[in-house]
């Protein structure tokens, strides 16, 4: 099936010009999938993927701060311009890798991750 996506659109994700919505529904189809019964947001993920990238990946502060979209504090608020995009990309492509390994140990979690591409496209 051949897909189109309009390059006008501001958001890759979702139905509408709104971006990704409905995501107590995708948490509860991510936790029926994975078996989780504990508690947890969306919002676990960001510390996750900062601690990860700090501890395992050796991604610097600046660059998983910025990742996260967090403001520069400080002087590096008004004397550092810098934006980190390669630096950001490689540190994703690194996130990504060590997730994908995840997948493999854990072969529920790649059966959700492949439905939830599949069902947002």
């Amino acid at each position: 099936m051949e897909k189109h996506y309009d390059k006008d659109r501001k958001f890759i994700f979702g139905r509408y010009d709104t971006g990704f919505s409905g995501w107590s529904k995708a948490k509860a189809e991510l936790d029926e999938v994975l078996g989780i019964n504990d508690p947890w947001v969306f919002h676990d993920f960001r510390q996750t993927g900062k601690t990860v990238m700090e501890e395992d990946l050796d991604v610097p502060d600046p660059v998983s701060e910025s990742i996260l979209n967090h403001a520069k504090k400080g002087l590096n608020k008004v004397y550092n311009t810098a934006n980190y995009i390669s630096k950001k990309r490689d540190a994703l492509d690194q996130y990504a890798a060590y997730i994908l390994f995840g997948c493999e140990l854990m072969p529920s979690w790649s059966r959700f991750a492949g439905r939830a591409l599949i069902h947002q496209f």
